[in-house]
C-alpha cells in the first residue's frame, strides 16, 4: 500500500519497498556485469571513434575523420556490403529453421528428447571442433561436400576461396548453431 507524500506523488510502502531492494540485488551482478563489460567497452569505442590514436600518446580529437575515412575506403564499403548480405539471408532463414523445429519438436514425438539434444550439441561443442568439421565438409580438393556434389558430375569447388561461393557456405554453416533460438522458442511455446 501506497502513502501519500507531500508533493502528491506516492511513496512506496516499506515492504513494496524491500521487495524493489531485494530485486535490485538479485539483479545487480547482472547489472554490473553488463556496465563494465559491455555497455562501458561500447561507450569508450564510440567516444575513441572521435580520436586519433595509437596507443602510446593520449588520443587527439579530430572529429568525423575516422567515419569519412571508412566511407571512402572501398573494403569498408564490401564489409558493410557482406554483413548486410549475411544479416538479410542467414537470419530470416535461421529463425525460420528452428521455429519449425522448435514446434515440431513440441509435439508427441518418439524420440523427442533425443531430437532436441540433437539440435543442440553443437552450441556445446568446442569452435575449435566445428571449424576443424567445416573445414573438412568444404575443402576444395577432398571435402565432403564436393565428394557428394561429384556424384552428380558436378566438379569440385572452392567454397571458402570464391567471394561468390563462400557468402552461401557460410551462411549454411551458421546453421550448425540454430539449437539455441529452437531452445528459445521451444521455451516460448
Amino acid at each position: 500500500m501506497a502513502t501519500k507524500s507531500l508533493f502528491g506523488f506516492q511513496r512506496p510502502s516499506p515492504r513494496l519497498l524491500r521487495e524493489w531492494i531485494a530485486g535490485y540485488l538479485f539483479a545487480s551482478p547482472f547489472i554490473i556485469g553488463f556496465l563494465v563489460f559491455t555497455a562501458f567497452p561500447m561507450a569508450y569505442s564510440i567516444w575513441l571513434s572521435f580520436h586519433r590514436w595509437d596507443l602510446l600518446s593520449p588520443p587527439k580529437f579530430i572529429g568525423f575523420e575516422n567515419y569519412i575515412k571508412m566511407f571512402q575506403d572501398p573494403t569498408a564499403n564490401l564489409s558493410l556490403y557482406n554483413s548486410a548480405y549475411y544479416t538479410i539471408f542467414a537470419v530470416p532463414i535461421q529463425l525460420i529453421i528452428s521455429f519449425a523445429l522448435a514446434l515440431a519438436l513440441t509435439q508427441n514425438l518418439k524420440f523427442r528428447d533425443l531430437y532436441r539434444a540433437g539440435f543442440y550439441l553443437p552450441i556445446i561443442v568446442p569452435m575449435v571442433a566445428s571449424a576443424v568439421v567445416w573445414q573438412r565438409v568444404f575443402h576444395p580438393e577432398y571435402g565432403i561436400l564436393n565428394e557428394f556434389l561429384g556424384w552428380f558430375g558436378i566438379e569440385p569447388l572452392r567454397w571458402l576461396f570464391e567471394p561468390q561461393l563462400a557468402k552461401p557456405a557460410f551462411i549454411f554453416m551458421s546453421f550448425w548453431m540454430i539449437g539455441r533460438q529452437m531452445v528459445i522458442f521451444i521455451a516460448g511455446l
